[in-house]
């Protein structure tokens, strides 16, 4: 079998730069949202951009930026620095855990 030909028939897997406490960083701040009520077009439209923004960020496709991630905290009612200590946290707790 030639490259080419195994390049078409395997599918390929969606590969993320992003550390896994990233991801479950993401999948909190949609949880807020979704519990705030807020559609992703109703919370994009909060912050100054549109429904595939949002999207794009909970999906991991793009990265949020500090001040983006601040301007979504104050919209959903929620301390920055509460979020992130929440995830530290977590972290602490599955690596004991781990140990």
């Amino acid at each position: 079998m030639n490259n080419s030909a195994k390049d078409i028939s395997t599918p390929k897997k969606r590969k993320t730069i992003f550390r896994k406490e990233y991801i479950r960083l993401l999948e909190r701040l949609r949880i807020i949202r979704e519990e705030r009520g807020l559609s992703q077009a109703e919370l994009g439209m909060l912050i100054g951009q549109d429904q595939t923004f949002i999207s794009k960020y909970e999906k991991g496709i793009r990265r949020l930026d500090i001040m983006e991630m601040l301007d979504i905290c104050q919209v959903l009612e929620i301390d920055i620095n509460d979020l992130l200590s929440e995830m530290c946290n977590r972290n602490e707790n599955s690596s004991i855990s781990n140990q």
